[in-house]
């Protein structure tokens, strides 16, 4: 092995050193003249914070996200329109409300403008949609000569018939509609205690939770929600009949009314339109069964339940961008698979008269479609949540107390009602 003087080495390693920081101070050197590049930013979508009841409008909004990736929809999904509401109006309250929200036109309305957090759209939508929306669904969210929320579709009640006790029953439900009296004797026959022992096994009738919008449309006096004191006074006994006359109805049991019509324990139930798309899931051809027009009386029409979209007060920019999302909702294509995406009648009249004639339209959406000409609106008013509670109040002790007094409950009901 070659041996080198220890100087020989001590110079060659000062001579490499001196290159390398030679070269590496030119380097450096050579980089400090260089300008600075920016790293490239991919843009922040702005966040759209919404808040919704009916659960399927999050694949709409995604879909709108895929058009405008400028935008995030971050959404939050409530159980029911009740829950949303509360905690909205606790939101507002604490300053951290939504930048949009999804709203039912039965009540809450009033109190949602009256807080000055909602925004009026009467500006900001065109005139030529406000046009083409159903009267029915705006009504329910204009308030003080201005419309709060844009309607993009709404929900009926409807009955809906375990058509293998029908059958057995030899019934037939008319698709244009039957009436009360004619459902209660239907009811009637499909109540059956089985095997003798004087306990109902199949009751004839079960009504859903939302029990004082059936008394609303009960209380109808041909297109004037709501009637007068007759009319109201044959609501209260056509419910004390449910119990306490025909006796088709097992009382205070309707959060178990879809439970027992799905296990097949029910032969009508009585419930929203939308409902359809989760008895299809539920069901699942354990039987047949139909749907048919609420049971109305002579001369009444149908107070239906609008979806709208509310705006909540934020910065300009944020507004815009909401407001281009809530109107995508009334877009005709969306609008046209609204009914059998959701179980929601679409806001639009030119899009209802559309499927009215399409010879693909199932049966079930020409039989909710076909009660559209009969709907008939109501204004918000700051009583209707206390209305709605002492409609569902009332019920309740008639079903427990076959013999109460209506007189009386008539005329506190009128109270609420006017």
């Amino acid at each position: 092995m070659p041996t080198y003087p220890t100087k020989t080495l001590r110079k060659t390693a000062a001579f490499v050193i001196a290159v390398g920081l030679l070269m590496l101070s030119g380097r450096m050197l050579w980089t400090l003249k260089q300008p600075e590049r920016e790293p490239k930013k991919t843009p922040v979508p702005l966040t759209i914070e919404s808040w919704i009841y009916t659960g399927q409008l999050n694949d709409y909004m995604r879909s709108f996200e895929a058009l405008h990736p400028q935008y995030h929809i971050e959404v939050r999904t409530f159980r029911s329109q009740a829950q949303l509401f509360e905690e909205l109006s606790a939101a507002i309250s604490a300053n951290a409300a939504p930048d949009v929200a999804e709203i039912g036109g039965l009540y809450g309305v009033a109190q949602l403008a009256d807080s000055g957090m909602i925004v009026p759209l009467d500006e900001k939508i065109g005139a030529g949609l406000w046009t083409d929306l159903h009267p029915a669904f705006v009504s329910q969210f204009t308030y003080k000569q201005y419309r709060w929320a844009l309607p993009f579709g709404g929900e009926i009640p409807a009955m809906f018939y375990n058509a293998d006790l029908a059958g057995h029953a030899r019934l037939t439900f008319a698709q244009e509609g039957t009436s009360f009296p004619e459902t209660m004797q239907a009811a009637k026959k499909m109540t059956l205690d089985v095997n003798g022992d004087g306990v109902t096994d199949h009751w004839g009738l079960a009504i859903d939770t939302d029990v004082p919008w059936y008394l609303f449309n009960w209380s109808l006096n041909g297109s004037n929600p709501f009637g007068d004191r007759d009319t109201v006074m044959r609501m209260l006994r056509s419910w004390q009949q449910l119990t306490a006359g025909y006796q088709v109805m097992e009382p205070s049991r309707h959060r178990f009314a879809l439970s027992r019509f799905i296990d097949g324990k029910v032969g009508i139930l009585i419930s929203s339109s939308r409902k359809v798309l989760l008895l299809d899931q539920y069901i699942g051809g354990k039987f047949s069964y139909g749907i048919a027009p609420f049971p109305l009386f002579e001369g009444q029409n149908y107070v239906p339940n609008a979806s709208g979209l509310v705006l909540l007060r934020t910065e300009p920019e944020r507004e815009r961008a909401a407001l281009a999302m809530v109107n995508f909702f009334a877009d005709a294509a969306v609008q046209d698979s609204l009914l059998r995406m959701t179980g929601k009648i679409p806001a639009r009249r030119s899009v209802m008269e559309r499927m009215l004639t399409d010879e693909k339209a199932e049966p079930w959406e020409r039989t909710v479609l076909g009660t559209t000409n009969r709907l008939v609106g109501t204004q918000p008013n700051v009583n209707d949540i206390r209305r709605w509670e002492r409609f569902s109040e009332i019920a309740e002790r008639i079903e427990l107390n076959s013999g109460m007094n209506l007189e009386w409950v008539a005329e506190e009901l009128l109270e609420y009602i006017r």
